[in-house]
């Protein structure tokens, strides 16, 4: 940094990305318990589609919230890679109803996050030598990523969002909308869910 301010000029190395995900801080009419868990799902399907369009699995999946009180609370769960939405959002339910079961159920919630983690892509994915799934959960991994996919079709198609996973919370600006963040400038296909 100090040479930057300098104005040496030398190459940074390249780096890739190390995890993908959204978070808000909600609208005052949004903070029930209900209404923070849907917002939770929503803004896991946006980072699951920047997932899949960028070409990346992931095995983590963090979810945080923080009260009005700023309270914290934050868990994860290791999967094996995925990157289609239904997966994600069974796993999101799981560490919602782990993270109500030792709450207080009138809790008023101001943030929300999720956050995919331990990418991969394609030619680093590696199957388990002692993978003993049924045949069922094959074709059901399959069923989810074809489904995903055929939303991902529609979605460049149309150049928005023409069909939701769930109930999309509404804002007070009107959605769910993607902004440009602190760290990166979302790329132009972000803007379409």
């Amino acid at each position: 940094m100090w040479y930057w301010l300098h104005g040496y000029d030398f190459e940074r190395p390249e780096q890739g990305n190390v995890m993908v995900g959204h978070s808000r801080v909600l609208d005052p009419d949004l903070r029930s318990a209900e209404k923070t868990r849907l917002m939770a799902r929503r803004l896991l399907v946006k980072a699951t589609y920047r997932l899949r369009r960028k070409g990346y699995y992931a095995t983590v999946l963090t979810f945080s919230v923080r009260t009005v009180n700023d309270q914290k609370w934050s868990d994860q769960v290791t999967i094996p890679a995925a990157q289609d939405p239904f997966t994600f959002l069974q796993h999101l339910d799981d560490l919602w109803d782990n993270m109500m079961r030792h709450a207080n159920r009138n809790l008023r919630f101001k943030k929300v996050a999720v956050l995919l983690q331990g990418l991969k892509t394609p030619a680093e994915l590696t199957h388990d030598l002692f993978d003993t799934t049924q045949p069922e959960t094959i074709k059901k991994i399959q069923k989810r990523e074809a489904l995903a996919s055929a939303l991902d079709k529609l979605q460049t198609r149309y150049q928005k969002e023409t069909v939701w996973l769930g109930i999309v919370p509404k804002t007070l600006s009107g959605h769910v909308g993607t902004k440009i963040a602190f760290s990166r400038v979302p790329d132009r296909e972000e803007f379409w869910n």
